[in-house]
This record gives structure tokens, C-alpha cells and sequence, in this order.
């Protein structure tokens, strides 16, 4: 039974826990069977249900008395995973993926689950099936194919999950056929870059810098410490890796610019409230701090860099932190290496996307053909009678034509005008077969009265 909580003043036909905020119907935990259920939908202090009292009943109706995480649904499912598996993976990943996990509960949280594929295909209505991930998909390829790809990989892990712990044996995830992804554009980066910084703070603005020279991932810069300045250089040990790939560890060597990156952020460390006094070890100091001293969070970052991008009068889809690695994959001349990925292939299809600056060619082909006719019909403009009556009892009148540009016609025409005769029919058929000798550019009777 819930829990009364005080005796309310107005709205006394309401159900407990339910409040009513700006026109619409909220849930808040009432006790801890109340807030477990929450938490299996992944609500932690209110849950909306609706902007109508009679659809804020109903829903709490559902959710509460009607509770819908019951044994061998997807949503407790959902919640198991949570509590025994989700917990043990990096805090970014647990919250992207409960995001995900939430939008499914509230999808499919009520189907249950099938232990086999054979009682999945015996009992087709019954239990969660590959073909319902398939529309979801299909349902959400215009507006947010990406997004819905990333919530159908949440629930096959959660499956794939279940698999190992004797939940059941079948994955409907497996197979289905993912929205195709579009790689964001990054040719604009080197562009934008400038532009952002100018906006940014000087804290953000050496983060930036350190991540172009160093080709460092926001984890990494975040993650920085003391530990890793060496004599030598700065050493990056990659915080995201896949399981059992081996860690490129990278060691940048001091150069002026870099050394003095580093110095002004110990300074501004020291500047912050709080920054000068550190309990902890001196080798887990962070180098970037926020105002009070402590270690920057992703959380904290993030709203820092929006607040620089909206301030440069751009959209924050235009220019993430994570495009800078595509500006030095595009400048840095063993880009692998430098942003430390194991196959070229990653850098090639992600992050090389840099636009190439070339030069055009002089002419086109069709160019030099037009100029090549260009030039002859010039010369054809041009001939004179004896260099027209040298050509033609020097070569049949189709060369002479290819060569000049124009037709048989056109020189038949010029030589009437000129009055020149032409060979007779069969004439250069007679000089082929050695009957009658060349005229080599001379008619026959001028030859004969010469």
C-alpha cells in the first residue's frame, strides 16, 4: 500500500505523490517501493504523467497498481541489467545508456521476453519479437536513425547480458537491419575552429589547444594529471579503448609552445578557489580545474563548451570538441600515430575529411581540340591559290579536308573560285597502284610544259 504523504491543501483528488507543475502531472516517490519503481523506468525524482488529470490517473494506474515490471518482462529485465551489470561500465557510458534503456522501457518495457527462439516462434504475439525492433527502427529512420540505432544496440546488450546470466537464449536484437548512419560532415571544422575559440574562456581555449597539438580526446584532456607530465614530454594513456585491445600510449616531447600550454594551466589551477590547496596525492592532481578547484566533469565541460559555441553566434550541431581530431587528422603528418588509433583505417573513414586544395589543369581536352580546329580554319581562311592547288595534286581532297578542318564541298567551292583543277575521278587510286607517278604538288600539263 502507498504511503500518504502530508494532507494536502488543494488538489485533494489527486493520488499520492502526484503534483501538478506548469499545467502538467507529475509523479514523485513516495516511499522506496514507489521510488524502485521509478527507478526500473528510469526516473529517480519525478516521473511525468501527462498534462490531463485523467491521463495522469490512468498512467499512475498503470505504473503503480498495475505494475508492469514484473518477472519475465523486458522492463525488468531492463532493471536487472541496471543494477548488476550497468553499474560496472564507465559513467558515460552508463548514462547514454540508461537514456536509451529509459526510451525502451517505456516502448517495449510491458512484452515479455521468451526464454528460447523455439517459444518465441511457438508463441509469436506473446513475447517480444525481432520484427517489433525492425519497425521501431523503421519508425524512427527520418528523424532520428541514429539515435534509434544506438537504443536497439542498449537492448541487445541487455540480452546479450541475459544470455550469459541464464536469463534466456534468445537475442531479438540479433539480425535486425540497423538505419543506415551518415558520418557527420567535418570539411567546416578547420573553419569553425577559430570562430569557437575566439568565444571561449581561456581555460576552454587551452583545452582546446592541448587536444589539437597532442590530438587528445576530451576524456583525455579531462583526465589529465600530474602523473603524466614527465621529464621528457607529456605522456597520454587513452582512456577509451575496447575490451581487450592494447593501449597506444603516446609521449609528446616539450616544445616551447606546449611547455607553456602547461604552466599557464597550473596557473589559472592555482587562481581558482580552492586550487592552491590539495589534500589528495600530487601525482592524481588534475591539471584543468573548474572554479572551485576541483577536477573538471564531462557534465561541466560540456555546458562550458555549448556556452562558447552558442556565443559565437553558431549552432551547437555545427562544431564538436571531438572535430578537432579530424582538423589534425588533416595537418599532422603521421595521423595514426598521433591520434593514437591502432588500424589507419579508423582514421581514413572518420576523421581524415579535410578538403583538398588543388589545382586545375590548364585546358580541358575539349579545350586543345577546339584550338587545334581554331588554328585551322585560320590557315584555311588564309591559303592563297598556289598553296591550295599544291595541296590538291599533293594529297586526295579528304586529307586535306580532315586536316583543315572543313569539308570536301568547301574545297571543291574554293578551288572553282580560284579556278584550279582537281584531279580527275580515280586519279590517287592510279598513283597508289604505281600506274601513273606523283604529281608531287605539280599538275601534269605544267609539269609536261616545264
Amino acid at each position: 500500500m502507498l504511503r500518504m504523504g502530508r494532507p494536502r491543501i488543494k488538489n485533494k483528488d489527486l493520488f499520492p505523490g502526484v503534483v501538478l507543475r506548469r499545467g502538467r502531472y507529475f509523479m514523485r516517490p513516495t516511499n522506496a517501493e514507489t521510488r524502485k519503481i521509478m527507478a526500473r523506468l528510469g526516473y529517480s525524482t519525478s516521473m511525468p504523467l501527462g498534462a490531463s488529470k485523467e491521463e495522469a490517473r490512468k498512467k499512475w494506474v498503470e505504473t503503480f497498481v498495475l505494475d508492469k515490471t514484473q518477472d519475465g518482462t523486458v522492463a525488468q529485465l531492463i532493471a536487472d541489467y541496471e543494477e548488476k551489470k550497468l553499474i560496472k561500465l564507465a559513467a558515460s557510458t552508463q548514462a547514454g545508456r540508461k537514456l536509451d534503456l529509459k526510451r525502451l522501457a517505456e516502448k517495449f518495457g510491458a512484452r515479455l521476453y521468451a526464454k528460447s527462439e523455439a517459444q518465441a516462434a511457438l508463441h509469436p504475439q506473446r513475447f517480444l519479437q525481432p520484427w517489433e525492433l525492425n519497425r521501431y527502427l523503421r519508425e524512427n529512420e527520418d528523424a532520428r536513425p541514429v539515435a534509434a540505432n544506438h537504443e536497439i544496440r542498449a537492448i541487445s546488450a541487455v540480452f546479450a547480458w541475459a544470455r550469459t546470466e541464464g536469463y534466456t537464449l534468445f537475442n531479438p536484437a540479433k539480425g535486425v537491419e540497423w538505419n543506415i548512419e551518415e558520418p557527420r560532415d567535418k570539411s567546416e571544422a578547420p573553419s569553425l575552429y577559430p570562430i569557437v575559440y575566439a568565444a571561449a574562456p581561456r581555460d576552454l581555449q587551452l583545452m582546446m589547444d592541448l587536444a589539437y597539438m597532442c590530438g587528445m580526446r576530451v576524456q583525455d584532456v579531462l583526465g589529465l594529471r600530474e602523473a603524466q607530465i614527465k621529464d621528457e614530454g607529456i605522456l597520454v594513456k587513452p582512456l577509451k579503448r575496447k575490451r581487450g585491445e592494447v593501449v597506444k600510449c603516446r609521449l609528446f616531447e616539450w616544445t616551447s609552445e606546449l611547455r607553456a600550454l602547461i604552466d599557464e594551466a597550473r596557473v589559472l589551477r592555482s587562481e581558482a578557489r580552492g586550487g592552491l590547496a590539495y589534500f589528495g596525492k600530487p601525482e592524481e592532481r588534475p591539471i584543468f580545474v573548474d572554479r572551485t578547484g576541483k577536477a573538471r566533469t564531462e557534465t561541466g565541460y560540456k555546458s562550458m563548451w555549448q556556452r562558447a559555441v552558442k556565443r559565437a553566434g553558431l549552432n551547437p550541431k555545427d562544431l564538436h570538441f571531438h572535430d578537432i581530431r579530424s582538423i589534425v587528422a588533416g595537418d599532422a603528418d603521421n595521423p595514426t600515430d598521433h591520434l593514437g588509433h591502432i588500424d589507419p583505417r579508423t582514421t581514413r573513414r572518420i576523421y581524415q575529411q579535410k578538403i583538398c586544395v588543388m589545382q586545375p589543369l590548364v585546358t580541358t581536352p575539349a579545350a586543345n581540340v577546339e584550338a587545334s580546329i581554331d588554328e585551322a580554319l585560320r590557315a584555311w581562311r588564309k591559303i592563297t591559290a598556289p598553296e591550295l592547288r599544291r595541296l590538291v595534286w599533293s594529297k586526295p581532297t579528304s586529307e586535306i579536308a580532315q586536316e583543315l578542318g572543313v569539308s570536301d564541298v568547301a574545297i571543291a567551292k574554293r578551288c572553282k573560285a580560284f579556278g584550279i583543277a582537281k584531279p580527275p575521278l580515280g586519279f590517287w587510286a592510279r598513283v597508289a597502284a604505281g600506274k601513273i607517278p606523283h604529281p608531287n604538288g605539280v599538275p601534269p600539263a605544267e609539269e609536261g610544259a616545264a
